[in-house]
């Protein structure tokens, strides 16, 4: 708390002269647990299944999305298209991308 304070005393002229700043500091303050009560309400919200699938992918690796997908019938990419050596990584990116249906722009 002490902490607090003591950045509201230094940023009170700062605050009084810009009006976005003090909504900004405000809106930070009011936000500090808000993350831990939103989780508690979707606990207290969620289903079985929305707990198992979040606990399924609260650790996860390359190998296990790969596992998962083969869990579900999507097969591995298969090098169908003409390539030299500065496009590899991105043929198989976009081989995944048409094999999974998804896409991840950047």
């Amino acid at each position: 708390m002490v902490f607090i304070w003591e950045f509201l005393l230094l940023m009170r002229f700062p605050m009084d002269w810009s009006r976005d700043l003090s909504r900004a500091i405000g809106e930070q303050l009011f936000s500090i647990n808000s993350i831990e009560v939103a989780l508690s309400k979707w606990e207290a919200a969620a289903g079985d299944d929305a707990k198992a699938y979040r606990d399924q992918w609260q650790e996860t690796s390359p190998e296990k999305y790969q596992d998962w997908l083969m869990a579900r019938g999507v097969s591995p990419p298969l090098p169908d298209m003409a390539l030299v050596d500065k496009s590899v990584g991105r043929v198989v990116t976009q081989l995944d991308e048409e094999r999974t249906g998804q896409v991840w722009p950047g």
